[in-house]
């Protein structure tokens, strides 16, 4: 290889060695907080209230499955 292409790459080397070195910082000061996300963030989203449910002593049933069950006999005891 020439010099120049020797260069080349080493100075290719040495940028991604930067941007991941400022990638890295980037993430851990946004984990910190110590900076604020970029622009193209997400909302934060709000998790959507759930209705109360009070239980009652009403059984419910699937319709259409009592007739899908069967009766099978036990096993004997060994």
């Amino acid at each position: 290889m020439s010099r120049g292409t020797s260069c080349l790459f080493n100075l290719i080397t040495l940028v991604f060695v930067v941007l991941t070195v400022v990638v890295i910082a980037g993430a851990v000061a946004i984990a910190t907080d110590a900076m604020e996300p970029p622009f193209l963030a997400p909302d934060p989203t709000l998790v959507p209230p759930t209705a109360a449910v009070i239980p009652t002593l009403t059984p419910s049933t699937v319709p259409g499955a009592e007739e899908t069950l069967t009766l099978t006999p036990e096993a004997p005891a060994q």
